[in-house]
């Protein structure tokens, strides 16, 4: 019994006389150091939500499309719109394009704001894949089908060469 008492204030404190696991209040304790806006659709579903770091550079942004259908998602919001991530510096890193719970498209950045890679979706499945070198020419193009995928590449001048895979 003493072993299982000790097993449990090593996971767990009590505060208010009920128990708090120590894994939630170092959340907790983070979330102190970051902070999220959240905004919400008419019938209390989450419309967007945004996460700022302890400096208060935005780091996320997340857009839902309002959902009534409970068969749908479990009645839960959809993803719908772009979800950004930024650096600490603040620049734009990655673009997901989503509608109706469904990627649409991917998109990186290089630091210099050009884009890096593009990626194409259908029904959440990757069709098409573009990386590209810092200068904006295309590097490779991947296109995808059920059981293969064919690749063409180039170098940094628009010429096409051998791919190295």
């Amino acid at each position: 019994m003493l072993n299982l008492f000790t097993k449990f204030f090593k996971l767990f404190e009590i505060k208010d006389s009920q128990p708090v696991s120590k894994a939630v209040k170092n959340v907790e304790n983070q979330i102190k150091e970051s902070h999220m806006d959240r905004e919400y659709h008419p019938n209390g579903q989450l419309k967007s939500e945004k996460f700022f770091d302890k400096n208060g550079v935005l780091k996320t942004e997340h857009y839902y499309k309002q959902n009534d259908d409970i068969y749908t998602n479990y009645g839960q919001p959809l993803k719908d719109g772009e979800w950004k991530e930024y650096l600490d510096n603040g620049k734009l890193v990655f673009v997901r394009v989503y509608k109706n719970n469904s990627m649409k498209k991917h998109l990186g950045y290089f630091l210099n704001g050009k884009l890096s890679m593009k990626g194409i979706f259908k029904d959440d499945v990757r069709k098409k894949y573009t990386h590209y070198y810092k200068n904006g020419q295309i590097k490779s193009e991947e296109f995808f089908e059920k059981n293969s995928s064919s690749k063409r590449c180039w170098d940094e001048a628009g010429n096409e060469v051998i791919c190295d895979e």
